[in-house]
């Protein structure tokens, strides 16, 4: 794997251990706040800090990964008794196709991020102000380091490499076994 791919490893893979402390940030707080609420004050903004920051880091930190992985759902009944060119073909396709949307993705989520910066976005929690902005910057970085793997993948795909991605089980993110020569 060249020096690109490892670094686009490890910040996907980075993002979704980030994604996976979140999960385990809205347990905690979801948690406190109903243990608080046995007293009648709850934890000002639970719902907010839940729905703006915590979910979609859950929801979007990890897409880079599943990007690189090959996680997407797919239909492989025809796509299987086709060749090797074909498939290849079809491959670089569906990535050109990925990369269109997720460039779309980046560019009108940026721009929502931006406005929201702009203007300052926060939540009045009656306790204190929950600044918001910086959520709004989340889903197009997210989606931003998904744009770089499937440019990375499709330029790979493009050159003749494997129509598999990397594995999914390997530590270093499927570098190459140079005692054996095998993946």
């Amino acid at each position: 794997m060249d020096m690109i791919g490892r670094l686009l490893h490890r910040a996907s893979f980075t993002l979704a251990v980030i994604s996976g402390l979140a999960v385990f940030a809205t347990m905690l707080i979801v948690c406190v706040d109903v243990l608080l609420r046995f007293n009648h004050s709850g934890l000002p903004g639970t719902t907010e800090i839940v729905a703006y920051y915590l979910m979609l880091s859950v929801g979007f930190l990890p897409l880079a990964l599943v990007e690189r992985v090959d996680g997407m759902i797919t239909v492989d009944a025809v796509y299987a008794m086709m060749g090797a060119a074909l498939q290849r073909a079809i491959r670089i396709f569906a990535m050109l196709f990925s990369v269109a949307v997720y460039a779309a993705l980046v560019w009108a989520t940026f721009n929502e991020a931006m406005k929201n910066f702009r203007s300052g976005a926060y939540y009045d929690t009656s306790a204190y102000l929950l600044v918001l902005w910086p959520a709004y910057f989340i889903v197009p970085f997210s989606v931003a380091l998904a744009l770089l793997v499937a440019i990375h993948r499709t330029i790979d795909l493009i050159r003749g490499g494997p129509l598999e991605p990397p594995s999914r089980d390997a530590p270093d993110g499927g570098a190459p076994d140079h005692s054996t020569g095998e993946r």
